[in-house]
């Protein structure tokens, strides 16, 4: 999705399409280390790091999920310490004030110290530039909308899994 100020390539986290507990907590663990892995692939030399945006946008109580975030946590604070430059908090209602309070407790204190709460679009061009934004921020990247495997894409998996 573009790349920061500072050249380090973006990730958008879309936080409302996580639903606690749709998929087997093992494939969500795969798909993190996956995510994390395809990230390192993107960075170019002298960047060694990447930024997050995680959209808090429309999320509820049937999005957070603790085991899924402190495995991310684990994730980041023990295998890729320095992956993260910068971790932007989008959309975070008042409400998640409380759930943030037990979330940093769990971070390390360099880690943390790399987060930030943006409020506006505005906030959010101090960091990124606006053609990088998604279009319901106001910028040229299309939004993304969660589509579930068609029956089409189930069958080219399980052909995939049984090819040996």
């Amino acid at each position: 999705m573009g790349k920061d100020r500072l050249g380090r390539p973006i990730a958008y986290v879309h936080a409302k399409e996580h639903i606690k507990g749709q998929h087997p907590l093992e494939s969500k663990e795969k798909l993190i280390i996956l995510f994390i892995e395809t990230a390192r692939l993107l960075i170019e030399p002298p960047v060694e790091e990447g930024t997050a945006i995680i959209d808090m946008f429309h999320i509820g109580f049937q999005n957070l999920d603790y085991q899924h975030i402190r495995f991310m946590i684990n994730a980041m604070q023990n295998y890729y310490p320095e992956a993260l430059g910068l971790g932007l908090v989008l959309n975070a209602s008042w409400t998640f004030n409380t759930v943030w309070n037990v979330i940093k407790s769990w971070l390390d204190p360099v880690l943390a110290s790399k987060i930030h709460f943006v409020k506006s679009s505005k906030e959010l061009a101090e960091y990124i530039n606006r053609v990088f934004f998604l279009k319901r921020l106001g910028g040229k990247q299309m939004d993304f909308k969660l589509r579930p495997p068609t029956k089409e894409d189930e069958a080219l998996v399980k052909f995939f899994r049984e090819d040996k």
